[in-house]
Formats: structure tokens, C-alpha cells, sequence
């Protein structure tokens, strides 16, 4: 209690940073622990022995990229002005943000491979709990070394967050910038030399390119997401500090806490709360468009009927509210009258 009750800030921004820190640490350690202990399909078709090589091959080309931007970074903000020890800060909290994304996008790696070992009956009421469950993750390591860089560093605090942000971006990009030219030649061989030429459909297994094509997915959509989640908070959570900080004092680190760790816990809500929704469409219920008209006009209204509807029938969606066929009723044509030859001469004059 004396660490709490000394603290120079006040005894709300400590309990705040305990408190955030702990959440920050069950969320890491949540996200490595629940994807090793789902139930597996080991015998899934989707479980690529050569997934995983070519995973970790792109990380380490972004890791290389990393190195050779971040070392000579890291120099140049040693040798800019300041004392010894904000030097030494400095570089140190870019290193720190270079090593957190390619961290973070081996994580959401990792929750993807879970996900593809997962019954088919279960996955699509998994994919969302997954998806937040690596959002989750991904805000964690973004808000663990902000509570730590926070409680050591008190006000001056916010020339460190820049630091991380800048590392955490440059890592993010570096995983962006490998992943376009695999991702446009895992979709040129998958689509023009697989689907056009050949006729095949993506996921075939006859199809050369697929594999390639799904590993470039995840890492996009896994790893570089995850490492793009770290930057924007890491900057989000540099520039609020130093903002904040001048004009609300100690009230400065707070929004900026509570906006983080709220974040992280929507995200973690997401993960726990059930998805409830019609067997294979678990997800609809979580978009705004499906709740509308469940909460206003009854349920959502059925798909329109196939083609080749008997004759007289036509599909109208924008006369109706939802998708119905109404018969198209005409009447014959009455006869138009002719004028005769006075009228017309009378019509002249």
C-alpha cells in the first residue's frame, strides 16, 4: 500500500496503472494459452505442413527490413541532443516499439493457424471470438509497456511513447511492405494461372497457387493487422500524453488510460459474450444492418426467389418492403379514336 499511497501522481493514476497492467497481462497470457487448447481437426485438409514455413519466412524478411531501418534510427536519436540518459531512452523505446510488431503479428498468426484446425461445425461460431481475441491481444501489447513507460517515467513520459510509436510504425510497415509483392504473386499464380487458364477454383487442392494465396491472407489479415493495431495505439497513447499532460496534469494520463483499456476490454467482450445467430451465420448478428430490422420490423426479410418464375411474375425490391413477386396485370389496350378530316382541318386553323 505505501507503493500506492507514495506514488507522485496520486493514488487513482496508481490503482489505474495496476489495474490496466494486470488486464494487460491476462490478455497476453489469454491469447497464448486458448488458441493451443482448442479442440483440433488434425486430419483437416486446410492443415498445410509448409503453412507455417512460409509464415515465418515473411516475418523474417520483415525482421531483416526492421534491422537495417531500426539500427541506424536508433543511432541518430542517440547522437541527437539531450543528456546521456534521454538518449539512451530514446533509442532504447524505438528498439522496444520495432520489436513489438513483428511480436504482435506472430501472435495473430497464430490465432489464424488455431482457427484452421477447428471443426467444421464449430469454426463459424469461432471466427468472431478469434478475431477479437487477436484485437485483444494486439491492444494488450500496446498498453502493457505504456503502463510501464507511465509509472517509471511520470511526466516526462511522453517523448518515450513517441519513441515506441515511431518503432511500433516502422515495424508495421516493414510486415506491409513484404507482404504486397507475395500477396500479388500468390494471387497472380492462384487466379490468372489456376481460375483463368486452367479453370480451377481457388480452393481446390488441384489449384498450385491456393496454398500460397491463404498464407499471404493471414499474414495480412493476421499479422500486419495485429502489427497496425499496435502502432495507431502507441501513437494514439504517445501524442495524448503529450498533450494531455501540459494542460490536464495527471487527468491527461488518465483519459488516455481509460480510452486504451477500454478499447481492450470491448475487445475482450467481444471474445467471451456468446455469438448467438441461425448456424452459419453467426456473424450476421453482430452487424448493425441485421439488428435494424430485427428490432423494427420483425425479422429479416427471406432472399428473393430463384430465377425462373412462372410467367406474369416479377422480383420488386424497391416498391415493397423486402423481396416479393407481385403479377403484372394489364389490361388490353382500348382502341384510340381517329379523327376525321373536319377535326383535323378545324385543328389547323
Amino acid at each position: 500500500m505505501d507503493l500506492i499511497s507514495q506514488f507522485p501522481l496520486g493514488d487513482d493514476l496508481a490503482w489505474t496503472l495496476l489495474t490496466l497492467g494486470v488486464l494487460a497481462l491476462a490478455a497476453l497470457v489469454a491469447g497464448a494459452v486458448v488458441p493451443s487448447r482448442l479442440r483440433r481437426d488434425e486430419d483437416s485438409e486446410e492443415l498445410d505442413e509448409g503453412l507455417g514455413r512460409r509464415l515465418g519466412g515473411q516475418l523474417l524478411s520483415a525482421g531483416s527490413i526492421m534491422l537495417w531501418v531500426g539500427l541506424p534510427l536508433a543511432v541518430l536519436l542517440y547522437l541527437a541532443p539531450g543528456s546521456t540518459d534521454d538518449r539512451l531512452l530514446r533509442s532504447g523505446m524505438l528498439l522496444v516499439g520495432i520489436a513489438l510488431g513483428p511480436l504482435a503479428a506472430w501472435r495473430g498468426i497464430a490465432v489464424q493457424l488455431a482457427a484452421l484446425g477447428l471443426d467444421a461445425e464449430r469454426r463459424p461460431a469461432m471466427i468472431s471470438r478469434l478475431g477479437a481475441l487477436t484485437v485483444t491481444g494486439a491492444l494488450a501489447l500496446a498498453l502493457l509497456p505504456t503502463v510501464i513507460i507511465v509509472w517509471f517515467l511520470q511526466t516526462a513520459a511522453g517523448p518515450a511513447l513517441i519513441a515506441l510509436a515511431g518503432g511500433a510504425a516502422i515495424s508495421a510497415l516493414a510486415i506491409r511492405i513484404c507482404a504486397a509483392p507475395v500477396d500479388t504473386a500468390a494471387a497472380a499464380a492462384t487466379l490468372l494461372v489456376g481460375s483463368d487458364e486452367h479453370e480451377l477454383d481457388a480452393e481446390d487442392p488441384a489449384n498450385l497457387g491456393g496454398p500460397h494465396l491463404r498464407s499471404t491472407r493471414m499474414a495480412s489479415r493476421g499479422g500486419a493487422l495485429s502489427a497496425d493495431l499496435v502502432a495507431v495505439a502507441t501513437a494514439a497513447a504517445g501524442v495524448g500524453v503529450l498533450l494531455g499532460v501540459p494542460v490536464l496534469a495527471a487527468e491527461g494520463f488518465i483519459v488516455v488510460l481509460l480510452g486504451l483499456g477500454a478499447a481492450m476490454l470491448a475487445a475482450a467482450a467481444a471474445a467471451v459474450v456468446p455469438h448467438l445467430g441461425t448456424p452459419g451465420h453467426e456473424r450476421g448478428a453482430l452487424r448493425l444492418g441485421g439488428l435494424i430490422p430485427q428490432c423494427s420490423a420483425g425479422p429479416v426479410p427471406s432472399p428473393p426467389p430463384p430465377c425462373g418464375s412462372p410467367p406474369g411474375t416479377r422480383t420488386c425490391a424497391s416498391r415493397t418492403w423486402g423481396w416479393r413477386t407481385s403479377p403484372i396485370r394489364r389490361s388490353p389496350a382500348a382502341p384510340r379514336p381517329r379523327a376525321n378530316s373536319s377535326s383535323r382541318r378545324s385543328s389547323r386553323r
